[in-house]
């Protein structure tokens, strides 16, 4: 098999993604079952196409030699941690013939391959079939689903559409493995084994002709997650209603808010250390920890916030109004609050207002963060195309940003943000391809772990897996992270314990 990698089409093959995703879920990691959509069907006369589809098939058989041939071991069905998706979109050049060979193989389905390819010029010169998937993985195994021998296909290319970063699978005359079918329209299928040290969400077919084309029916891509590990629920705890925010001491106490008021505090094996009142009508938007273990809470409804000791003595109370999230700068000590216009800092002590720092009205913006060293984080765009941006702690200008979605079509959804005593980040998604909640990055945003689940129904919520994320937080030695949701009433507080 000939692996070749190359930067591959990586201008031209940023495709918008449409379609279904069907995964073999990781532990932990089962978005809902959706049943295969067939093949779609284009408005063509179906009996002088199968005729001749059938035709062209039968004369390629007669005038190729058959492809070479190499064992590949089977695939464990029951491997949980296996992905297995067909295309989400297609499009076959030069003819510009769109949604070809998408979706998964479909044994109900009564033809096989896309038919009104037959009224094109058999000899048509080179046709390209582009695939794009929803979730970018380590594929394994890629398996190409048609209605004879394929002996008109030149080559299979894989590509990863964010990075540009591609490698030749496949080229005419290599050996494959060719597998009988005895379900459905399809014949035979073919199998590569995936050979790529990136993740792949693109696959890019040669054809001869429009005929060798015509034979497909589906290419599905198997393969796992980049870094996905499992990581051990230390406890899970029910909240009293549905979290809006986790905050954490220096001595590793968490602090938990609810909807409306709910306040409490938590130890690191979860025993709820204490409860905290609030008035009746409060309606909290976030919680911090200062340098001190001091609690400061904001509130909606009175527009204030307030620093309350850990013997719930209030010791200030200053303007907070619209705000969205908060923070404490390990730097200088101040209280950052993130609202919809800009970021306010204060200081803990007095609650004086020290300066008000404007933020670009054209971006949305979730969660807020300080690394060790005072530099400060926010999700610019956390329900679109989410990106972690660094924003000057002084002038709220946007210093860096680096992308976290794969997508344009708004499949991702970041909703909070947390950073370890080692400058490691944790974004917590409500919403992804891979269907995983917690995604660690390094210090240069590469990805270093991801773990916990996001649930389709409420069957698949169990712990580790969560419905609706809404709060992280993390200790000073990332070694307890802590993860609050609710869905339909029920809430959790879960720790993992990463040593």
């Amino acid at each position: 098999m000939k692996a070749k990698t190359t930067l591959l089409r990586s201008a031209s093959l940023r495709f918008a993604v449409v379609g279904i995703l069907f995964l073999l879920s990781a532990q932990g990691c089962a978005p809902a079952t959706i049943e295969p959509a067939a093949p779609a069907e284009l408005s063509v006369k179906q009996t002088d196409i199968a005729k001749a589809t059938m035709e062209s098939t039968a004369r390629a058989a007669e005038e190729k030699t058959p492809l070479p041939t190499v064992e590949l071991p089977p695939v464990d069905l029951d491997d949980r941690q296996l992905i297995r998706q067909g295309a989400r979109f297609g499009s076959l050049t030069p003819q510009q013939v769109e949604d070809v060979a998408v979706g998964r193989y479909d044994p109900n389905y009564p033809s096989c391959g896309e038919p009104s390819l037959a009224d094109l010029p058999e000899e048509g010169g080179e046709m390209i079939l582009t695939l794009t998937y929803t979730t970018p993985v380590m594929p394994e195994r890629i398996e190409i689903y048609h209605s004879g021998q394929i002996d008109g296909l030149r080559r299979v290319e894989a590509l990863n559409a964010f990075s540009g970063l591609g490698r030749v699978l496949y080229e005419s005359g290599d050996a494959v493995t060719m597998e009988p079918l005895t379900e459905g329209a399809c014949s035979e299928r073919l199998v590569f084994p995936g050979g790529t040290d990136f993740e792949v969400d693109t696959l890019i077919l040669s054809f001869d002709s429009p005929a060798a084309a015509a034979q497909v029916a589906a290419v599905e891509l198997w393969g796992r997650l980049e870094a996905y590990v499992n990581v051990p629920v230390f406890w899970r705890a029910p909240l009293e209603n549905t979290p809006v925010d986790l905050a954490i001491t220096e001595t590793g106490m968490v602090y938990a808010a609810t909807e409306p008021n709910g306040l409490y505090l938590y130890d690191f094996e979860g025993v709820q250390f204490k409860e905290y009142s609030a008035p009746d009508e409060a309606q909290l938007t976030s919680v911090a920890a200062d340098l001190f273990g001091n609690l400061i809470v904001t509130d909606s409804t009175f527009g204030w916030f307030m620093v309350i000791s850990p013997e719930e003595e209030q010791l200030a109370i200053g303007d907070a109004d619209s705000c969205l999230s908060s923070a404490v700068n390990p730097a200088d000590g101040n209280l950052y609050l993130l609202k919809r216009d800009g970021i306010d800092v204060f200081t803990t002590d007095t609650a004086e207002l020290i300066r008000q720092m404007p933020l670009d009205a054209a971006g949305a913006y979730a969660g807020l963060a300080f690394d060790p060293q005072g530099k400060m984080y926010t999700l610019r765009d956390f329900n679109w195309q989410p990106v972690l941006a660094q924003l000057d702690p002084l002038t709220g200008d946007e210093l860096d940003g680096s992308p976290l979605a794969r997508s344009s079509q708004g499949e991702i959804v970041a909703r909070d943000l947390a950073i370890d005593g080692n400058g490691y980040f944790y974004v917590l998604f409500q919403m992804n391809t891979g269907q995983v909640a917690v995604h660690k990055l390094d210090s240069q945003v590469n990805l270093v772990a991801r773990f916990g689940g996001l649930a389709g129904d409420l069957e698949e919520w169990e712990p580790g897996v969560f419905m609706d994320p809404r709060a992280i937080a993390v200790d000073a030695a990332g070694g307890f992270i802590y993860v609050a949701d609710g869905f339909g009433g029920s809430a959790f507080l879960t720790a993992f314990l990463t040593e």
